[in-house]
């Protein structure tokens, strides 16, 4: 769960710089390359979402050497790593789409990340309430 939070505050940055490549005309200027504006930023944000995925992956994997977790789902675990980073990354399209300010935009992704870590340790906390007497 924190390895996801902290996918989020690395996607704040990421924001930033998109924003100000905008901003400074760099990504009209690689226009003149022969790929489209979409080709260019897809490519951005693919590979951003493969990158976080094999770093955050290999953060888990380290994690779990180092603290010696037994009976982990490694297998699950990956997979939760590589769709919080597709979600990730697809917020970071949406506020640069849509927020042009890039404090406004990091700020945003930073709020979104919070709340869903606070929704990620109520859920997790819930259930570990199996025996509650009605």
């Amino acid at each position: 769960l924190m390895i996801c939070y902290f996918m989020m505050i690395g996607g704040s940055i990421l924001i930033d710089d998109i924003i100000k490549l905008k901003a400074q005309k760099v990504l009209k200027r690689t226009i003149s390359t022969g790929n489209s504006d979409k080709v260019i930023l897809g490519s951005l944000y693919l590979s951003a979402f493969i990158l976080q995925s094999i770093v955050s992956s290999l953060t888990l994997l380290i994690a779990l050497k180092i603290f010696k977790v037994p009976n982990y789902n490694l297998g699950e675990g990956i997979l939760v790593i590589t769709l919080c980073s597709l979600m990730t990354t697809s917020l970071i399209v949406a506020t640069t789409r849509w927020l042009k300010h890039p404090t406004i935009a990091s700020l945003a992704v930073v709020v979104f990340g919070l709340l869903s870590f606070g929704v990620g340790i109520l859920g997790s906390g819930l259930q570990e309430f199996d025996n509650v007497p009605q």
